[in-house]
């Protein structure tokens, strides 16, 4: 997860698409920042599985930004898989807020959808 997000800092597209699962990830990303996007800080919120011995993990996050518009932050709850003894990020519910919405964002409780992997 901090790896994924160093990529976004780092615009670096495709360290992104390597570590994004097949089964989901797009043909191409791009990260062009026309609002002078920058990234301030990650700030995990909590994980579920993820271990050694597991095939799939949760992690819900904040990423923090500042931009032309003002600050704000990205929530996101990322569905991971392993496969190979490799992490993918499979896919995820995501918000973005801004400081003004901020405060009607505090009690956001995403929805987490359990992921079949049936070969």
């Amino acid at each position: 997860m901090r790896a994924r997000y160093s990529a976004y800092v780092l615009n670096n597209n495709k360290f992104l698409l390597n570590t994004w699962h097949p089964g989901s990830r797009p043909e191409s990303i791009s990260l062009l920042n026309t609002n002078h996007l920058n990234w301030t800080g990650l700030e995990i919120l909590r994980s579920e599985m993820g271990d050694i011995k597991d095939k799939m993990g949760i992690v819900e996050f904040k990423a923090h930004y500042q931009s032309d518009n003002g600050r704000g932050y990205l929530h996101e709850v990322s569905n991971f898989v392993k496969e190979e003894n490799h992490w993918l990020y499979f896919d995820g519910e995501i918000e973005i807020k801004s400081d003004e919405e901020q405060d009607d964002f505090k009690d956001f409780k995403p929805v987490r959808r359990r992921m079949s992997m049936e070969p």
